[in-house]
């Protein structure tokens, strides 16, 4: 009735510095905010008269996650269906595929802007282009690739102030393998498929001080999303500076 309200056990996620989650408006006379995740805090704008009796208490506003927001993407390359799943139980081709042969491998790869790749079989290279994560931290690579069963990679850096073992939290629809300076530290199919949520698929991996490379491949086994999310901390919690340069 618009004089009213209780917010409770709802999710604000935010990735903006200041960004208003709620607004109370002027005809509203009492209200309950408790019990929320408001990762980017307890940003609520009070419209509502002096005399309104507003309760904002207990809402989890930290940390803020640490999505990384950058990167080049490189692609697409084929990831057609195996006659007969490989002995690691991979049924598509283009999850153990090193497409980046022309760059010395994928574990010797760094993307620039304007990389141009040849693929096998194609006329046309495959080419970088800057992307950002959505709101919620997910590159939706369907956005830049229409077609399914395709395979990408996605590059960018991640500084550190110092040498130290940092955290992934990552998420990855479908398959995912992950390269940090040079090093595979995860790798993960599944052949019908995975969720992409923060968190889904953690791990950890050695950072050098100062800048290093992290090479995402993200591979498509068909469906309607094809995406990956990405999270760093450093070993106090923190998150780490990402940029793809």
């Amino acid at each position: 009735d618009n004089l009213r309200l209780i917010v409770t056990g709802c999710e604000f996620p935010t990735d903006r510095d200041g960004h208003l989650v709620l607004r109370l408006g002027p005809r509203l006379r009492s209200a309950v905010i408790t019990s929320n995740l408001m990762p980017g805090g307890e940003l609520v704008e009070r419209l509502s008269p002096p005399t309104a009796d507003i309760q904002i208490a207990l809402n989890a506003v930290g940390p803020r996650p640490a999505f990384v927001k950058e990167w080049l993407l490189l692609g697409p390359f084929p990831n057609p269906v195996l006659d007969t799943p490989g002995p690691d139980g991979v049924t598509r081709a283009g999850f153990n595929t090193d497409w980046l042969a022309a760059l010395g491998g994928e574990a010797r790869a760094e993307l620039r802007p304007g990389l141009e790749v040849p693929v096998p079989g194609q006329e046309k290279p495959a080419k970088t282009r800057r992307v950002r994560a959505n709101t919620r931290g997910i590159v939706d690579i369907f956005q830049w690739h229409k077609q399914g069963f395709q395979a990408a990679y996605a590059f960018t850096r991640v500084h550190s102030p110092k040498a130290q073992r940092a955290l992934f939290d990552m998420g990855f629809n479908d398959g995912g393998r992950v390269w940090v300076n040079g090093k595979e530290v995860f790798s993960h199919f599944t052949p019908g498929g995975m969720q992409c949520s923060p968190g889904m698929d953690c791990f950890e991996a050695d950072l050098d001080g100062g800048a290093n490379s992290v090479l995402v491949k993200i591979e498509d086994g068909g469906g309607r999303k094809w995406e990956f999310v990405c999270e760093i901390y450093g070993e106090d919690g923190q998150p780490l500076e990402t940029g793809a340069g």
